[in-house]
Order: structure tokens, then C-alpha cells, then sequence
């Protein structure tokens, strides 16, 4: 590669924060549109504060909330409400309701720090693989605010808080698994880990992360069982994490595998409503996946439950291309060197998208299909192994991609959340 894997990384403090803040600052440019045009200011404290109750009630003691929420989707077992969705974020959000209390604390501003924090791994992933920190910038940008991720990216609901810390965690353990340095194997685990503890099925990525970490440890001259016996104790953040997840759910649900929506109400009352089903991947794939606007009564209006992720993703679209030039270019004969890594994060992103087709409401209301955000990390950097280090024709895409992804992200997001008469 041009660069020899230079990375920000290595180079001085202003270097660094030149590309940082550039990156930083196109994004807070995007969220303060929406602040500017919303109530979903940076230190607002939201309603949808599960994390945070259950942060106040681990500090007393308790592993229930004490009490109903009716607006939130709590788990209702043996007559307790537990809070339905996997715990890490209760985590983060912890030192902030130990300081100002549940009311207190600032859900948006937090969730809005973990997005610029994710995106800045991203760029670093980036910079592993772009010859010119221009494209690698602009790569970013195209997975973050110009894709779904804008609608997420700055709002503390304790949804998209989830999905938010997910992005950040994957990019930073792909980046950390990418790097040729072999300290770093310490980490991919650890965050691969976190990631899952925010949105379970982010384990897709785990046969990606673990064949960075061998092509790591053979560029420093080690094997896979050399590796394993120098640096087993990597291995134990990453389980211990993996340990309290189950226990937690142990001690709430009798299970270590159930983290408690199974017992929401809306599946506890019917029987024949359940949380995952083989039978609802056909319609969410045909009916969400790819489902398309319509023109009605002279406008084009968008379904409300989800549509096709490749438009308000457009980092898919571009990915298809670059995979059909490739694939085109081996036939008549092209070398492909990232061949086979190629096709494994091409497995697990296709498994990772089929998993959430099996979901009930994949989302529910929404702009875009939001769940479909929590594989961008993994197919930038898929993408970026399909592309020809220089001279890549293709890259002339990035900026009109950019720009679309962008602009419809940015009134979509104002759209459903000023309830705008759009939506079909």
C-alpha cells in the first residue's frame, strides 16, 4: 500500500487533531442542524432513560427497577420490571446518575461524545487502508453522517444509545485488530465484547476480528499457538465481560442467555408473537429490507416502519459497485490480495442482515432501517479492501454519495422527528 500503513496514530499531536477535529467538526455541523430544528439538544436528559434507572438501582442494591415505567419496554418477571435490553451502556451512564442523579444526566451529550469517539476509530481504521487521508476522511463521513447513522448518532434514547456505543466499539476493534502493531492485540477482543453487550448480534464480526489478529501476529513473526502463549491474559477482559453479561442474566432471568425481552408484555401475551422468528425474515426482507418509496398524491412518501437501507445508506450501494468491479476485474485475471478476508466480512455482514431480518418490528417507527447501521463499521472496511490502492475510478463516487447521504439523512431525521407529513 501507498502508505505503508502510516497512521494517525504515530504521528505528532497536531497531526493528529488536524484530521481529528476536521472529522469532529463535519459531525457537530450535521447535529447542530438537527439541534438547531429540534428539543433533542446535547445535554438533554431523556425520558427513555432505562440505563439510567437501572444505574440508580445497581447503586442501591437492586437488580429490578422497583417500579413500572409504562413508556419503556421493560421485562416483566416474577412480578419485577427489569430493563430489557443488554447492560453495558447502564455502565457508561453510571458515574454521570452517581453525580447528578437520573434526572440529571446528560443522555444526549453522552450518546453525541460516543459517536465522535466511534467516528475517530473509524477514520483511524480508514487511514490503515486510503492512500491519501483525504479519502480516508471522506470514507468516514460517508459511514457516519451520510449514512443512517446521522439519525442515531447524537440521541440518548436508550435505543440508539445502544446502537451508538455498538459503532463505537466495533470500529475501535476492528481498527485495533487491523494495526500491524502486535500490543495492540490486547484490545479487539475486549471491545468486540462491549460492542456485543450493546447489540448481541455485533458477535457476527468475531471470525473478522480473529483473522485480523492472526495476519497481526504473522507480521510479528508469531504463530497462532506463539500468540496464545505469550499473551493468554489478553483473553481474560474479554471473558470476564462475557461472564457478567450471563451472570446478570442469571440472577434477573434464571437463564444465561436471556437478557429479557422475551419477557416484554407485547410477547408474554401471545403466545404466537415472539422476539425472533425464521418467519419474519421473507416479509422484513422484502417488506423493509428492500422496500421502497412510493409517489403518493404527487409526492414521494417514505413507509414509516423502515425502508430500503441502501438508500438511506448509500455506503451499500457503493460497496455493491466496488464488489461487481472486482469481481468483474478477477475474471479477466486481476490479483486480489484481501481476497479471502473480503469474502468472510461478505459472510458476516450477509448473516448479520439476515439475523436482524428475523426480528418482529426490525426497528419499529423510524427513518430509514436503523438496524442496518450496526454493520456499517464492518462494510467500510470491507469496502476498503475492495478498492485498488491508487487510481481506484470508482472513488470519484465518494463525493456525490456523500452529498445525497448527507442532505436525505439530515430531512429524514427532522422529518420523523418533527413528525412531518411524508410517511406513508
Amino acid at each position: 500500500m501507498a502508505m505503508e500503513r502510516r497512521t494517525l496514530g504515530r504521528e505528532s499531536l497536531g497531526e493528529r487533531w488536524r484530521w481529528y477535529g476536521m472529522l469532529v467538526g463535519c459531525l457537530l455541523a450535521a447535529y447542530l442542524a438537527i439541534w438547531m430544528f429540534t428539543e433533542k439538544t446535547p445535554f438533554r436528559h431523556t425520558p427513555y432513560c432505562s440505563y439510567a434507572l437501572q444505574a440508580q438501582r445497581w447503586m442501591e442494591g437492586h437488580l429490578d427497577l422497583g417500579q413500572d415505567y409504562p413508556w419503556l419496554e421493560l421485562a416483566i418477571y416474577d412480578g419485577k420490571y427489569y430493563v430489557s435490553f443488554p447492560p453495558l451502556p447502564t455502565l457508561i451512564v453510571l458515574p454521570f446518575v452517581a453525580l447528578f442523579g437520573v434526572d440529571g444526566t446528560p443522555e444526549y451529550f453522552i450518546t453525541t461524545v460516543m459517536s465522535l469517539i466511534g467516528a475517530v476509530q473509524l477514520l483511524r481504521l480508514c487511514d490503515l487502508y486510503c492512500e491519501d487521508r483525504r479519502k480516508a476522511l471522506l470514507w468516514t463521513l460517508l459511514a457516519t453522517i451520510g449514512s443512517n447513522f446521522l439519525l442515531i448518532g447524537y440521541n440518548g434514547d436508550v435505543w440508539l444509545m445502544a446502537q451508538t456505543a455498538a459503532f463505537m466499539f466495533t470500529s475501535a476493534a476492528l481498527y485495533t485488530a487491523a494495526t500491524d502493531r502486535e500490543g495492540d492485540g490486547k484490545w479487539p477482543l475486549l471491545w468486540l465484547a462491549c460492542a456485543v453487550g450493546c447489540r448481541p448480534f455485533n458477535i457476527a464480526y468475531l471470525p473478522v476480528v480473529a483473522w485480523l489478529l492472526v495476519e497481526k501476529f504473522r507480521k510479528n513473526g508469531l504463530t497462532v499457538g506463539d500468540a496464545l502463549r505469550r499473551h493468554w491474559l489478553w483473553l481474560v477482559p474479554p471473558a470476564c465481560v462475557g461472564v457478567f453479561y450471563m451472570a446478570l442474566n442469571q440472577l434477573r432471568f434464571g437463564s444465561p442467555f436471556q437478557f429479557g425481552h422475551d419477557y416484554l408484555p407485547e410477547f408474554t401475551r401471545s403466545p404466537d408473537h415472539v422476539q425472533f422468528a425464521l418467519s419474519n425474515i421473507p416479509w422484513n426482507f422484502t417488506g423493509k429490507l428492500f422496500a421502497l418509496p412510493r409517489w403518493e398524491d404527487g409526492w414521494l412518501r417514505f413507509p414509516k416502519g423502515g425502508f430500503a437501507f441502501f438508500i438511506t445508506s448509500p455506503i451499500y450501494g457503493v460497496g455493491m459497485l466496488y464488489l461487481v468491479r472486482r469481481l468483474t476485474g478477477r475474471l479477466r485475471g486481476e490479483a486480489w490480495g484481501k481476497g479471502a478476508l473480503t469474502a468472510v466480512i461478505g459472510v458476516c455482514v450477509s448473516l448479520h442482515l439476515l439475523a436482524l431480518c428475523a426480528h418482529g418490528s426490525m426497528g419499529g417507527i423510524q427513518w430509514g432501517l436503523r438496524y442496518t447501521i450496526d454493520a456499517i463499521p464492518a462494510v467500510a472496511l470491507g469496502i476498503l479492501l475492495l478498492r485498488r490502492p491508487e487510481g481506484e475510478a470508482l472513488d470519484g463516487l465518494l463525493p456525490p454519495a456523500l452529498v445525497f447521504g448527507l442532505c436525505l439523512n439530515l430531512v429524514g431525521t427532522l422529518a420523523i422527528l418533527n413528525d412531518w407529513n411524508i410517511f406513508l
